[in-house]
C-alpha cells in the first residue's frame, strides 16, 4: 500500500469506560469514537454498558448518567464497529479497547 491507499486503511478508535459491578470495579464501554488518518469522525457513539453502571468515572470519561439515556444497545455498537473497521488497520489508543475488541 502506498500513499493515500495506506492512509484510507487506517483509524483511530478511542472506548470511554464506566464501571458496572460492586464498586464500579469492572470496566464497560460507554462511549466508542472512530476517526480516519485525517481526522474525520467515522462513528461517535454512546453505548450502553450490559450492566446497570455503578460509578460513571465522569472525572476520566466525560460520561453522565443523560449520556446514557438514548444510547446503542453493546450488541448493536459492536456489529456497526465491526462494520467500521472491516479491512482496516486499528491504531488502539485506549489500554481497555484490546479486552473489547477481543470480544467482538
Amino acid at each position: 500500500l502506498t500513499g493515500s491507499t495506506y492512509h484510507s486503511k487506517l483509524v483511530a478508535m478511542d472506548c470511554e469506560m464506566v464501571g458496572t459491578g460492586p464498586g464500579g470495579k469492572c470496566s464497560e464501554v460507554a462511549r466508542c469514537s472512530i476517526v480516519n488518518y485525517y481526522g474525520s469522525v467515522l462513528y461517535d457513539k454512546y453505548i450502553l454498558p450490559r450492566n446497570p453502571v455503578t460509578d460513571y468515572r465522569t472525572r476520566w470519561s466525560g460520561i453522565r448518567k443523560h449520556h446514557l439515556q438514548q444510547a446503542v444497545a453493546f450488541e448493536d455498537a459492536q456489529n456497526e464497529v465491526r462494520r467500521h473497521l472491516y479491512l482496516t488497520t486499528l491504531h488502539c489508543i485506549y489500554k481497555f479497547l484490546f479486552r473489547w475488541v477481543y470480544m467482538l
